[in-house]
């Protein structure tokens, strides 16, 4: 999809009750594609940190006060990050439409589950249901793009959530259980080099405290066969992105724009699957999942070969422990 040229008053009129930063004219096209680059960026972070269950291939709860469960995985998914390629920004007040190139690579993040029990559930029978449990994560996410447009983390990406047994396992009944959490990016930071302008000059980009905070449900059912269980669930994300940015004229540094973005957001719908072996009191784990739907984004400026709305699959492997011990009485 293409969009005339906006003239700068133009652009004023048309924003003039939105929450859009207006830049000087000279940085003003600058400026723009700043702020399509902050969401387009902040949408793939907030999906750098994808799972299935909340801890890796466990869909019950632990129905145990106190007791623990502490899960290592690894995830491969794949990010996409635009590059400036041969574009030229305007100077002279003209939000133009400028098509990114965008170069997809696959990342690996890392990350720590625990589940702490903190109610074990109301006795129904051959079952126990209303069991909650406490969730914590941390991962860790590597920088991904190209070296023009290359997003840097600082930090890990943390978030909490609870659990909620619905039903626990029984041998006839599987598990189901409802999770809820929310989870908290690294801040992010980019530069771009030097982009030409149209007068012969040259502007950068700097991106930095790109953050996106992401909530998250997961209704999740496993059973047990022996040594083997089996789960599967379905869910959905939402993302909120927050970030801010810096446009300067490389000839007159006097020529600097700072501006921030906030409130766009997304929402991802997903489904899984996954397998666990018992090994003794350590299990081996594999989940695998895909994402589709949700908005696509709005912008100004063209992200050619992409679309946020395009299915996206992760794997997960990892191994999980039990911990902890409870004081509960009685069965």
């Amino acid at each position: 999809m293409h969009t005339r040229p906006l003239s700068a008053a133009a652009l004023i009129m048309a924003t003039a009750g939105c929450d859009i930063p207006i830049c000087a004219e000279r940085l003003l096209d600058a400026c723009q594609k700043a702020r399509d680059v902050s969401a387009f960026i902040g949408n793939e972070i907030g999906q750098a940190t994808p799972n299935g269950n909340a801890v890796l291939g466990e869909a019950d709860a632990l129905h145990a006060t106190g007791r623990m469960s502490i899960a290592l995985r690894a995830t491969s998914s794949t990010r996409a990050v635009p590059t400036m390629g041969n574009m030229v920004v305007r100077t002279d007040g003209v939000v133009s439409n400028s098509t990114f190139t965008v170069e997809a690579s696959r990342i690996t993040t890392v990350n720590a589950d625990v589940g702490v029990g903190m109610f074990r559930g109301i006795r129904a029978h051959e079952t126990r249901v209303g069991a909650v449990d406490l969730l914590g994560t941390a991962t860790f996410v590597p920088a991904f793009g190209e070296s023009d447009l290359r997003a840097r983390p600082r930090g890990l990406a943390v978030g909490i959530g609870l659990r909620l047994g619905v039903i626990g396992e029984t041998a006839m009944l599987p598990a189901i259980s409802l999770s809820v959490g929310s989870r908290a990016s690294p801040a992010f930071s980019l530069k771009s080099a030097p982009i030409p302008t149209m007068d012969g000059g040259s502007q950068t980009i700097d991106l930095e405290l790109i953050r996106a905070t992401r909530t998250y449900y997961r209704v999740a059912a496993a059973k047990r066969i022996g040594r083997l269980g089996l789960t599967a669930g379905f869910g959905e994300d939402a993302h909120r992105v927050s970030a801010s940015y810096r446009v300067t004229d490389v000839a007159d540094e006097a020529g600097m724009a700072f501006q921030s973005v906030s409130g766009v957001r997304s929402h991802r719908r997903m489904a899984f699957g996954g397998a666990s072996l018992a090994l003794g009191r350590t299990t081996l784990a594999f989940e695998a999942g895909r994402f589709g739907g949700g908005q696509a984004l709005t912008s100004v400026n063209t992200f050619a070969g992409d679309d946020a709305r395009r299915s996206r699959t992760f794997v997960s492997f990892g191994v999980r422990i039990p911990a902890g011990r409870t004081h509960d009485r009685g069965s």
